[in-house]
Order: structure tokens, then C-alpha cells, then sequence
């Protein structure tokens, strides 16, 4: 299918016969969920919203690229509620496009793929973004790694936006070593996750690229700390909403904040103002990338290049950043 992407899953393996009942297991429920769904919440909401019309905004990118601080810019906009991360997309899709073979033919028989599956997991992402908050003209999704699946989500909710943040390659390895929660983001192995960051990050940005420039946009993580008034009038002018002055000073609405989970490692860091300590930490005094790995960064790193970051010197000057991303290959 022209939405599954080959992933990197953090090492994390189940033996085949695991991963097939859990498959068969999680996509049934999922389907006996949807058709069963009056059953839960009864029909009092005629308006209820559906996946075919629902005007969702996904948020995504790698880990430590700035996907909390861009939920919260969001979730204090008066007519958007984005909250934090409901953990299950990602498994959720992993398992659903991760069917293959005896599966799928076994499916095909029952008379319920994909069409059975793709709405019932429609509906149920649907469901959980629709619980976990108030109500609000605009729902948003955020968890990082879901836009590895991004066209597929795009099917599955035509009318919903997408919004990619991207970041300088050496700051997200930095800042992941550091924090110690990826076993691939290590100190004395920093050009494999390099490596990583850059083999996920093309997908991120190929999957971008493929549901197009009216659907999805690339926001750059240093353009927006450095000048949130005109990156966030950009965003909000892709989005279809207007501008609120309240999306550059989110640390005065802290009170607002939907649902701010002490489980997430970025939590701390959005309670504060829009600031620019961490953009060139990287390549401070006391960096975790050492002058071996800068000088093979290049060579192990070619995204870099792509995308303009190495051009901006050392330490860079993210100032002479370009706004728009170049189509990936």
C-alpha cells in the first residue's frame, strides 16, 4: 500500500505468533467497536462528528523536535483544543497496516477488508481525540511519530489538516542523549542515531510531501522560537483560522492547558515562555556531540545538507534559515 512506510520501532520485537493474535485480536475489537458504537454513546448528539467531516488537525514530527511546544500554541487558541498525547495511535496504526499475509487473505474472506478495518479505525481514533478535552470548533491530535503514517491518516479523515515541526538534526540527537529515554540516542553511539533521525525524518517529510501543500505543512522548530508572531500567522493562515495574539504568549494561559500530562518529557519545558536557550545548545561548551561525530556528520547525515542546516555555520545562525522545506527524493 502507498501509505506504509518501512518504520523504525525503537528495537521493540514480538514473536510472529504475537504479533498476529494481537493484530487479529486489536482490529476485530476494533471493528465490533465501531458498528456497536450507538451502543456506548447513545444517540443524543445529533451532530455528532465523523470521520469524513471532522476538521482535525494531526501534529507530528520526531521526538524532541518541538511537537509539545506546538500543541500548546495551539491548545490555547480559543477555538482549538489540542491535547496531550493519547499513546495508542501510534500502536493502533502500527497494527492495522502492519497486516500482511494470512491475515489479510483470511480478512478479505470475512468480507471486511480494508473497508471494515479503515473505518473502524477511523472511528476510534476519532473517538479518543473527541474525549480527551472540552469540545472545540477544531480537535487536535498530537504523537510525534503518527506522521510516519500520515497519508494514511489523511484517507482516513479527508477534511483534517497536518502539521509537521521539523528540527535541526544535531539539536534532536543532542537533546535525546541527554533526556536518555531512546535507547538508539546514545553518547558513545551519537551517529546512529544520527543515522536515525535522518532515515525518519525523510520519511516524515516524504509522507508530507505526498499529501500535499494544501494539506499538510512544515513548520521549522527555530524559525518559530526565533519569530513565533510571523511562523505562527503562517500556521494559522495554512490552518484556515485566524491568528490570536494568546498563541505567542501560551505561559499566561498555563491555567487553560488541556490536560497537561507530568508523564510527558516535554511537559516542563512548555510550562515556560517561548524561548531560544536550546536552539544552539548542540554546539555549546558542554555539547554531547563530540568533534569526531561533527566531523562525520555530513557523511552519515545527508539530510542535513538537503535541508540547509549545515550551511548555516558553527555554532549556526538559524536566523539565515529558510522558511520552506525543499521536496525530498
Amino acid at each position: 500500500m502507498g501509505w506504509l512506510p518501512r518504520v523504525y520501532t525503537g528495537g521493540r520485537t514480538l514473536p510472529r505468533c504475537c504479533a498476529a493474535f494481537l493484530a487479529t485480536w486489536f482490529v476485530g475489537s476494533l471493528f465490533y467497536f465501531y458498528n456497536c458504537r450507538i451502543c456506548f454513546w447513545g444517540t443524543q448528539n445529533a451532530e455528532a462528528l465523523t470521520p469524513d467531516k471532522a476538521p482535525l488537525i494531526f501534529v507530528g514530527g520526531h521526538e524532541s523536535s518541538g511537537t509539545g511546544l506546538l500543541r500548546v500554541l495551539l491548545d490555547v487558541h480559543p477555538l482549538i483544543r489540542c491535547g496531550a498525547e493519547p499513546m495508542v495511535t501510534l500502536t493502533l496504526l502500527e497494527e492495522r497496516l502492519g497486516m500482511k499475509g494470512n491475515l489479510i487473505r483470511r480478512a478479505i474472506k470475512a468480507g471486511i477488508y480494508p473497508e471494515a478495518y479503515d473505518q473502524a479505525v477511523a472511528a476510534f481514533i476519532l473517538k479518543v481525540i473527541e474525549k480527551m478535552g472540552p469540545p472545540a470548533p477544531y480537535l487536535c491530535h498530537k504523537q510525534p511519530l503518527t506522521f510516519l503514517y500520515a497519508k494514511y491518516l489523511g484517507f482516513l479523515f479527508p477534511k483534517a489538516k497536518f502539521v509537521h515541526i521539523l528540527r535541526d538534526g544535531r539539536a534532536v540527537t543532542s537533546s535525546l542523549i541527554e533526556r536518555g529515554f531512546n535507547p538508539v540516542f546514545t553518547k558513545e553511539n551519537a551517529l546512529n542515531g544520527l543515522k536515525q533521525w535522518n532515515q525518519t525524518v525523510t520519511l516524515l517529510l516524504r509522507q508530507c510531501q505526498e499529501l500535499g501543500v494544501d494539506r499538510c505543512y512544515t513548520i521549522i522548530y527555530e524559525k518559530l522560537v526565533m519569530q513565533p508572531e510571523i511562523e505562527t500567522r503562517r500556521l494559522f493562515e495554512f490552518l484556515g483560522i485566524p491568528w490570536d495574539p494568546v498563541v505567542t504568549r501560551h505561559e499566561t494561559k498555563l491555567k487553560t492547558i488541556t490536560n497537561p500530562n507530568p508523564y510527558e518529557p516535554s511537559t516542563r519545558q512548555f510550562m515556560k515562555k517561548i524561548h531560544t536557550k536550546s536552539v544552539d545548545s548542540w554546539a555549546g561548551p558542554k555539547a554531547v556531540l563530540n568533534e569526531t561525530v561533527l566531523k562525520n556528520i555530513t557523511a552519515a547525515c545527508t539530510l542535513l545538507d538537503t535541508l540547509g542546516y549545515t550551511a548555516l555555520g558553527f555554532p549556526p545562525d538559524y536566523t539565515k534559515m529558510n522558511s520552506t522545506v525543499p521536496v525530498i527524493k
